[in-house]
């Protein structure tokens, strides 16, 4: 087990920060012969605060402080849960495999986009979800006893975490870390659920979902995160021709 969470931080690493580019003035080093000592010394002054300030840049910008800080997943929970989300998430294992979830209230629609496997589930209620297959072409229907449990079964954001267990603060990587229970009730088995977020900002940039009972974890990084659009849960005007399986 932890092989397989040190292999999932580096991966989280990786996909969590970019680069930082610009950050020294790049300017010329020669300078004119008949420049004076006061302009030579003003811009070695220059390139030092240029130095002092890349220095100061130091990591957990957001102050982030394991036992005292309010859960930067409860602050995202408080942002979008009325407003509902949209989220892309893309496999840290398999650059071909991506989820676009989309979750308001009791609605939830979900592609989920592999090698193999190209299929939309949407659903706004009632007794019935929609799963339209479209590399067939066709659609299949999956009955729901329980709506709002079939939201939160499929809401993999908020759905799925449970009480906290611990944050950590990674200061040479920074990110932020803060790991919940998984609610076996919606999930169906127990593990553990991991939200990561940068430290310069607070971003939310992965999740990581380990199962109990599977060898490995689930890893996905968060390329968008915002408000959802209403449109995401309408019937697309071609899957109108979608026949039933």
């Amino acid at each position: 087990m932890k092989k397989i969470r040190l292999l999932c931080l580096t991966a989280a690493i990786v996909l969590s920060f970019s680069s930082f580019a610009g950050c020294a003035d790049s300017s010329s080093s020669k300078t004119d012969s008949s420049s004076s000592q006061s302009s030579s010394s003003s811009k070695q002054e220059t390139s030092s605060s240029a130095s002092d300030s890349s220095e100061a840049k130091k990591p957990n910008a957001i102050g982030y402080d394991e036992k005292t800080s309010k859960r930067l997943y409860d602050n995202l929970k408080e942002k979008f849960t009325s407003s509902g989300y949209h989220a892309a998430l893309k496999s840290s294992v398999s650059s071909n495999s991506e989820i676009f979830l989309n979750v308001k209230g009791e609605k939830v629609s979900s592609t989920n986009k592999n090698q193999s496997s190209n299929k939309t589930m949407i659903f706004t209620g009632g007794d019935t979800a929609k799963v339209y297959n479209h590399i067939s072409k066709t659609y299949s229907e999956e009955k729901v006893s329980d709506s709002k449990k079939f939201v939160q079964q499929n809401d993999l954001i908020f759905g799925l975490a449970g009480d906290f267990i611990k944050a950590v603060v990674d200061e040479q990587n920074d990110i932020i870390i803060e790991y919940y229970k998984i609610r076996s009730d919606a999930a169906g088995a127990e593990g553990t659920i991991s939200f990561f977020f940068k430290g310069e900002n607070g971003n939310f940039a992965q999740i990581m979902i380990e199962y109990n009972n599977q060898d490995y974890p689930i890893l996905f990084g968060i390329s968008e995160f915002k408000q959802c659009d209403d449109k995401e849960f309408e019937l697309k005007e071609n899957y109108k021709n979608y026949k039933k399986e």
